[in-house]
């Protein structure tokens, strides 16, 4: 009798020690999701700030083009004005260098703006890789955290049949002891 308590005490201190190790590899598991998520939203955050900003350069690169045809119709413009009076010839020869410098102002600005969109498309692209990467983690993460929760529900239908089968038992013992007085 004094074995069977004896028994029952060491399955207990098995299911309470083994409750304690699940309990604990769960928190970690959560702790792992939760930055995760984290980690998540902030590259997200990133993603939308980065494409925010090429909306802007895009914007940028759109009216520097409009000047730039708007400068190269007054150009032209300048150039047939040239015959008519040497005042306008002098006069038109300083905005035309005046608008070639625009020009190549415009020309390194559309260069360096180009230049600035391929540096933010490679870290877009660097960032999409990298949420791609940390989403797969998670799902793997979660495949993991399911077969666990699997696994925790047999032990934990197992320790129930345990548990049936000791109040049976001790129903019978009770039964018994009754018989005997």
């Amino acid at each position: 009798m004094k074995a069977l308590h004896f028994f029952n005490l060491a399955g207990v201190l098995a299911l309470a020690v083994l409750c304690v190790l699940q309990w604990r590899d769960n928190r970690a598991l959560n702790h792992e999701v939760n930055r995760l998520e984290e980690t998540r939203i902030a590259h997200e955050q990133t993603l939308k700030e980065q494409k925010r900003a090429v909306e802007g350069l895009t914007a940028d690169r759109d009216e520097f083009r409009e000047r730039f045809k708007e400068s190269n119709a007054e150009a032209v413009k300048a150039r047939r004005e040239l015959g008519e009076t040497r005042r306008e010839v002098a006069q038109l020869t300083a905005e035309r260098e005046q608008l070639r410098e625009s020009v190549a102002n415009w020309a390194a600005a559309v260069k360096q703006r180009d230049t600035l969109l391929s540096n933010a498309n490679e870290r877009i692209k660097g960032l999409a890789d990298d949420l791609n990467a940390n989403v797969a983690r998670f799902n793997e993460l979660a495949t993991n955290h399911n077969d666990l929760v699997t696994r925790y529900n047999e032990l934990a239908t197992n320790r129930n049949d345990v548990v049936k089968r000791y109040n049976d038992l001790v129903e019978q013992v009770n039964k018994e002891r009754a018989k005997g007085r």
